[in-house]
């Protein structure tokens, strides 16, 4: 069996969420994402997307009865992740201490509203 070709880049990873509105309030507001432009044909589908560092997006797709997550999850690197433990406890959002501890890494996890996980993580070395 041959290799698979090369794989570039990431483009985008898609979230649902039960509310735009509410989920685009928690990303932009509490995350600090900023929108992108969706194309109306997205935007009229309950689609909007989000910046990601390294040109990189964030989709949020409306599905009203979304089911609950699984353990997949979004991870943000960061540069001081007590400032980020300190933004999010001040936002009223549960901090989540990681199952098993990663020895080049400090990290945690939140969900968001309606339960999709976020990793936030520094790597130290």
């Amino acid at each position: 069996m041959r290799n698979p070709p090369k794989i570039s880049n990431l483009d985008h990873l898609t979230l649902e969420v039960r509310n735009i509105v509410e989920a685009l309030q928690f990303y932009t507001k509490v995350i600090g994402l900023e929108e992108n432009r969706t194309p109306e044909e997205v935007r009229s589908k309950g689609v909007r997307w989000l910046g990601l560092p390294g040109n990189q997006a964030l989709h949020l797709i409306e599905i009203a009865d979304m089911q609950e997550p699984s353990s997949a999850h979004l991870a943000l690197v960061v540069d001081d992740i007590e400032a980020w433990k300190e933004h999010l406890t001040e936002n009223s959002i549960q901090i989540q201490q990681p199952k098993f501890d990663i020895y080049q890494a400090k990290r945690f996890f939140i969900k968001d509203p309606f339960g999709n996980r976020i990793e936030f993580l520094k790597w130290v070395s």
